[in-house]
């Protein structure tokens, strides 16, 4: 079944502790949606697409959007509190451990807030929009941006360090087992830098960007990037193995996986998509296919007259897809 609402393509999905369903999407609204096909709450407001949503911990719902706010609300649909500021998109939004909030834009700021709306902090220093943050072991703040640069930063917006040494936009980061940070680019490289923003290894080999990394449990890492390569790593830049997935199907990722004894459940619902839950479910285009996660065979596929945006599993097994019609999809399958 469908659910029809949504007047233009739905940019994310989110299953909220109650078992219902919370859909947001480009036409500017956030909709809670039961498992059964009806809508429960449609929440009004941003004037511009919402980019993203977050349940904080006290039941509510923080959204971000194109109209340069964040939004808190109930889950009845009332605009809790409005957080104005920002001078461009807000790109993302995350939780602090003092409960404030932190979100990034388009503006290259990042911003620190009470949950009634009150900015505390400023973080100002990057020079084009920054595409994403972490909070870090020590309580710091690491921010990655189109500026080809990583920041960290005190809470209070004091700039701590600056990580130089990319020569295009910063994709992403995480923090190694040893502490030390790991970032990856535009610029078809990985990094690995200290604290104090010190580069301690390059990693060198893909032609194309690189749009996703991953630290394993053996310390090794991979990575994935538009040359259509995965690559496994050392820590200190030794490429151990390459992948060309550009001509492979799931059933040559299992076996690579199996011979380089890599969890291939891990492997899989990273490469399908990092935030689906289930690791047996992958979307492509206008399709949404369940393999099996030993051998990476299709067991079942569905496919769409228009292209899967988002997904995501429901706790009764059924896979929930987003598409650029506006449509929420349910999908049930015994083999989830």
């Amino acid at each position: 079944m469908n659910f029809e609402g949504h007047t233009d393509w739905v940019s994310g999905l989110s299953v909220l502790d109650d078992g219902s369903l919370l859909s947001w999407s480009r036409d500017g609204t956030l909709r809670r949606w039961s498992s059964d096909g009806h809508e429960l709450t449609r929440f009004e407001g941003h004037m511009s697409w919402v980019n993203g949503v977050l349940c904080l911990n006290d039941g509510s719902l923080l959204s971000w959007s194109g109209d340069k706010t964040l939004r808190r609300w109930s889950l009845d649909g009332r605009t809790i509190a409005r957080f104005e500021g920002h001078r461009e998109l807000v790109n993302g939004a995350l939780v602090l451990d003092d409960d404030s909030l932190l979100s990034w834009s388009w503006d290259g700021t990042l911003r620190r807030w009470s949950h009634d709306g009150h900015e505390l902090a400023h973080f100002k220093g990057h020079t084009n929009w920054v595409n994403g943050a972490l909070v870090l072991y020590d309580g710091s703040i690491l921010s990655w941006s189109q500026d080809n640069t990583l920041r960290r930063w005190s809470r209070d917006g004091s700039e701590l360090a600056c990580f130089k040494g990319h020569t295009n936009s910063v994709h992403g980061a995480l923090v190694l087992n040893d502490d030390s940070l790991l970032s990856w680019s535009r610029d078809g490289t990985l990094r690995r830098w200290s604290h104090d923003g010190d580069e301690l290894t390059r990693f060198e080999g893909h032609t194309a960007e690189v749009f996703y990394a991953l630290a394993l449990n053996d310390g090794s890492l991979l990575s994935w990037s538009w040359d259509g390569t995965l690559r496994r790593w050392l820590p200190d830049g030794t490429e151990l193995a390459v992948l060309d997935t550009s001509s492979a199907d799931n059933s040559a990722i299992a076996v690579w996986a199996h011979t380089q004894q890599l969890d291939v459940n891990v492997l899989f619902a990273t490469w399908a998509d990092p935030s689906i839950a289930s690791s047996s479910v992958a979307k492509r285009n206008n399709e949404v296919v369940l393999y099996n996660t030993t051998s990476g065979e299709t067991q079942a596929n569905f496919i769409n007259d228009a292209n899967i945006t988002c997904l995501a599993v429901l706790d009764n097994k059924i896979v929930v897809a987003g598409d650029q019609a506006g449509r929420v999809l349910f999908l049930r399958h015994e083999g989830i």
